[in-house]
């Protein structure tokens, strides 16, 4: 009887540490100064307590809990010149309007912003 009390005991106090174990659930993307345009940070969801570590330039959202829904990511569009949006988090390898300039550049350029399409093109697999 006193197995099966310190066994039950054992699994709750495991079940207690994975569930509050610490998860990264947000931070930026790019930094510590980001460009104008392009991916800038992302967000998941938590179920449990959220606590944002800062440092001097940076932070990062810590869940303690569980860590539910997708990643989601937030940015300007190279194309557009609009606040931060949530954009796909594999950004800007599934913009077409970019992967067609890019057939046609060598380079292009967003406000500060300069990309090679070379690289953006073994990057994306285009």
């Amino acid at each position: 009887m006193q197995r099966k009390y310190t066994l039950i005991i054992t699994i709750v106090i495991i079940s207690l540490v994975a569930f509050f174990f610490p998860k990264n659930v947000g931070g930026p993307l790019c930094g510590p100064v980001c460009p104008g345009v392009g991916l800038h940070y992302y967000e998941k969801s938590c179920f449990g307590f959220k606590v944002r570590h800062t440092v001097i330039d940076s932070y990062s959202d810590i869940c303690y809990g569980l860590s539910i829904g997708e990643k989601k990511c937030f940015g300007v569009p190279y194309t557009e010149g609009s606040g931060n949006v949530q954009l796909d988090c594999n950004y800007p390898c599934n913009d077409n309007t970019v992967k067609n300039m890019c057939q046609n550049q060598e380079n292009l350029t967003f406000g500060s912003l300069t990309i090679n399409c070379d690289a953006l093109n073994r990057k994306c697999g285009w």
